[in-house]
């Protein structure tokens, strides 16, 4: 009698799946590093340039995200005019952020709680608010199709402006707080920006 193996289970090459799942590891890791490495060069040759690119990315997928959370269950095409205006925003946020937290590494340069928490204070009270109301302004403009959006933008900010500001008080001091006690040690001042961008891509699903 012979046996029959068309008719036996097929193991599973547990070995080959492993050897596999590792090369991708390694692919990834390399990916990772390779484009970290370029970002890191293009930052030393055009600072504010690569922010802006970066930042625009960041801020312009955000909103593509949010636009698909919106769109739940019905389900939509894209709104463009909205996602370019999210994309501009974020490519004036990158060299903002980039002249801010440089103004601030200048006038605090330690690495001192004191300083960290006068850092984060600021943020919140100056850096912060400008950028909301910056956001407010763009998005009625794109809302009204022109510049007359700005004529409701005082209404926006009585009825959305402080609840905003609240909303984000806990986020943003810890995004400030973990960007002065780890990013600026571990990277440097230069890779701020794109963090608190990566913070923003939440921030602004928000918004």
């Amino acid at each position: 009698m012979e046996l029959d193996t068309e008719a036996l289970p097929a193991l599973p090459d547990t070995a080959a799946d492993e050897a596999g799942s590792g090369w991708r590891y390694v692919g990834v890791c390399f990916y990772l590093s390779l484009c970290l490495s370029v970002y890191a060069k293009a930052l030393h040759t055009s600072p504010l340039l690569t922010k802006a690119a970066s930042s625009g990315l960041v801020f312009g997928a955000s909103d593509w995200c949010a636009q698909g959370l919106e769109a739940l269950p019905g389900g939509g095409g894209t709104d463009w005019p909205r996602l370019l205006t999210c994309a501009l925003i974020g490519a004036l946020f990158g060299p903002a952020a980039h002249f801010w937290y440089g103004l601030m590494q200048r006038s605090f340069p330690r690495q001192r709680a004191r300083d960290t928490l006068c850092k984060t204070v600021l943020g919140q009270t100056i850096f912060g608010p400008c950028f909301t109301v910056l956001f407010f302004a763009a998005t009625l403009c794109q809302q009204s199709s022109g510049i007359g959006g700005l004529l409701q933008l005082r209404r926006r900010l009585g009825r959305d402006f402080l609840p905003t500001q609240l909303a984000g008080l806990g986020f943003w001091s810890t995004v400030d707080l973990l960007s002065y006690s780890c990013v600026v040690p571990w990277l440097g001042e230069a890779w701020i920006p794109l963090f608190a961008s990566a913070a923003t891509f939440v921030w602004t699903i928000f918004l």
